[in-house]
């Protein structure tokens, strides 16, 4: 069994993880990361990429932490993407750089979009008929309210990637076997890689940043606690070969979103529409072709100019796994929880992975933890990016 010596170990290879060994890294840590699957393939890149503003989150007239706390983030986000933040992300490509809040046209709706775009952040901008994107204005033009929201929406592959090629020399794949404690504290990891051969690992600090996994991880550790995480299951439906990009809300009198729509560019300028607020939220108690047939009622509902028997539909189930919160509420921000030397970390959302690891930074210099100095190798080997859900999806016309 080889043994290595890091300062800090990482489990979890999505964008939590990437972004605090970056982080990590620039202050001179010697800390690697460890993925037992592949990069991003999780959470990371079946997330939709949006860069939020806060807005979807007060449509019930309530401005909450969680939506206060979001508002904050696009500016950090655009300072990293402007080369000047903690990481530099200018080299990563956005898909937009603006999302749309629009209202299906009718009084309530468009009261519901126009105090949402206005009550956490004063950066949005009213459209004018002649300028909302066109897919809304097929047919007879748009007739609802529509506000432009300044919050990049990420491509979000092309995120895990250049985070990972910053730091390729210390990913690696592998699976954590068990912790070797000493009291509270946790030594080493014994990790197994994939002909099965066993590697020890020491270090100072181990952080484990894998979503749902945590479960897992808080066993080793030896918690008690029975509810680290909590899990909020959707059905987000993907639609292929669309014809206009699209990267925003539908908002009605209700207090979540209509349907949350991304556009994913595939060949011959096509695009997969991928679909989360209420669409993904409602479908859940849906078997997969009942939950592509209420979708599809929806969007044809929404754009019904659009031809919807020709396309093509599938369906992702998956558990957003976030930080317990004993009112099942979305969590106000990024957390973790320190039990002596082990850290169980969660973004909570994409928005608000910069935040996590600022937070754990301090935390590090609090306990008084520095970097050794040292730069040691594992002989393990490398993760590689995963696969977004549609590029391994199953296909049906309905």
């Amino acid at each position: 069994m080889s043994d290595f010596k890091k300062d800090i170990l990482i489990f979890g290879g999505g964008i939590a993880g990437l972004w605090l060994l970056n982080s990590l890294k620039k202050q001179g840590y010697n800390v690697a990361l460890i993925e037992k699957n592949t990069l991003g393939g999780a959470q990371t890149l079946a997330s939709q990429g949006m860069i939020h503003g806060g807005q979807k989150y007060i449509l019930t007239g309530n401005i909450s932490n969680h939506a206060v706390n979001v508002a904050e983030m696009p500016a950090v986000w655009a300072s990293c993407f402007q080369g000047k933040g903690d990481i530099d992300l200018s080299k990563v490509k956005t898909l937009s750089d603006e999302q749309i809040m629009w209202s299906s046209g009718n009084m309530a709706s468009n009261l519901t979009v126009f105090m949402a775009a206005k009550a956490v952040n004063g950066n949005t901008i009213k459209l004018d008929k002649n300028n909302v994107p066109d897919v809304l204005k097929l047919g007879d033009g748009f007739k609802g309210k529509a506000y432009k929201l300044s919050e990049s929406v990420l491509d979000a592959k092309n995120l895990i990637e250049n985070l990972a090629s910053n730091q390729e020399q210390d990913i690696y794949k592998g699976e954590l076997t068990e912790l070797i404690k000493s009291g509270n504290n946790s030594d080493k990891a014994i990790i197994k890689d994939g002909n099965g051969n066993l590697h020890e690992v020491s270090a100072n600090l181990f952080i484990f940043t894998s979503g749902q996994g945590n479960e897992e991880f808080a066993k080793m550790i030896g918690l008690n606690k029975t509810e680290i995480t909590q899990r909020r299951p959707l059905k987000q439906i993907m639609i292929k070969d669309m014809n206009y990009p699209l990267y925003g809300h539908c908002i009605t009198a209700n207090p979540k979103p209509r349907v949350t729509i991304t556009a994913h560019p595939i060949e011959n300028n096509k695009y997969i529409w991928y679909l989360g607020g209420n669409i993904a939220e409602k479908s859940v108690s849906l078997g997969n072709i009942d939950a592509i047939k209420f979708a599809k009622s929806e969007m044809m509902d929404i754009f019904p100019e659009i031809n919807w028997d020709n396309k093509e539909w599938s369906v992702l189930e998956i558990n957003r796994a976030e930080p317990n919160q004993d009112n099942g509420r979305l969590p106000e921000g990024s957390h973790f929880e320190a039990f002596e030397n082990n850290i169980i970390a969660w973004p909570s959302k994409l928005t608000f992975t910069p935040s996590l690891a600022t937070k754990i930074n301090k935390w590090l210099d609090d306990n008084d933890y520095k970097p050794s100095g040292e730069q040691t190798k594992l002989e393990l080997p490398h993760a590689e990016i995963g696969l977004y859900p549609w590029e391994d999806a199953e296909w049906i016309k309905i």
